[in-house]
């Protein structure tokens, strides 16, 4: 596993193999987003998304999007 910290937002990369196939998978994980309310700026959520097309240009799947996961 690969990790990169753009401060507001960390980029992993990893392998994922399964029944003979690997498939290389970007982990975006957006960490500056408040647990209450939203964030004061757009500016990194946007560049986090800039830095995901320079990966994916084309607007296909396979991109999953999910919230934090929260302890109960």
């Amino acid at each position: 596993m690969d990790e990169r910290d753009n401060g507001d937002f960390l980029v992993r990369r990893f392998q994922v193999d399964c029944e003979g196939k690997s498939r290389t998978v970007m982990h975006y994980h957006y960490t500056a987003w408040p647990d209450h309310g939203i964030p004061h700026s757009m500016v990194p959520i946007l560049d986090m998304i800039s830095s995901a097309r320079l990966y994916q240009p084309q607007d296909e799947p396979p991109i999953v999007i999910h919230c934090r996961s929260v302890n109960v």
